[in-house]
């Protein structure tokens, strides 16, 4: 979204014309939006379904086939560097990212027994959902070791230093180069734990 804004904004386009999306947007990407942007960010309270404009530009994504491109990612890289107020040298911080409270079709059958092995090994259990963008920006900025599910919560590896190792678990027929990729840019070390994936059955 945010390398999508960038593009729309560089392009010379008003930037009194609102944005809209067809997606309600969470608190943390709220606040990302107007940290970046400050009040020169005009974002529309309407989403963009059902409705009539007059004169409209779609931006389009900046990346391809849920691959981020190395501009996106150093975009963000940068832009994320001014609000870390800690250091990003080696800590030790190891961290297991929770995804408690997220709705999606994906999740661990055994996601409680391995989450409980992350505690008792000295990981920090950590759910984005619960931090705001700059309290994201600073816990992420000196991890050191990242144990989570394949997921969104990953694209925090933007605001990891290019020490950190990561364990990602995900069913090999729900995995996509996303973040592996993400990492490799970074030059993070990454490994994919793949299990077996069983498909829920769709109600419709």
């Amino acid at each position: 979204t945010l390398p999508c804004i960038k593009l729309y904004y560089d392009s010379g386009l008003n930037r009194e014309m609102p944005i809209m999306f067809s997606y309600k947007l969470m608190k943390w990407q709220k606040e990302s939006l107007h940290l970046i942007w400050g009040d020169n960010i005009n974002v529309s309270d309407k989403l963009a379904v059902n409705v009539m404009v007059k004169d409209a530009y779609f931006a389009n994504k900046s990346s391809r086939e849920l691959i981020p491109s190395t501009e996106s990612i150093y975009f963000l890289r940068d832009v994320f560097s001014r609000f870390q107020t800690v250091s990003s040298l080696s800590t030790r911080k190891k961290v297991f990212i929770s995804r408690k409270g997220v709705k999606a079709v994906r999740s661990m059958l055994n996601i409680d027994e391995v989450e409980k092995w992350a505690l008792d090994h000295g990981f920090i259990i950590v759910n984005p959902l619960d931090m705001s963008f700059k309290e994201q920006v600073n816990f992420f900025s000196d991890v050191d070791f990242i144990l989570a599910e394949g997921g969104a919560a990953l694209s925090n590896l933007v605001m990891c230093p290019s020490h950190t190792k990561v364990i990602i678990m995900a069913a090999s027929r729900a995995w996509s180069e996303t973040f592996s990729s993400l990492a490799s840019r970074l030059g993070q070390t990454m490994v994919a734990v793949f299990g077996d994936g069983y498909p829920i059955i769709n109600p419709y």
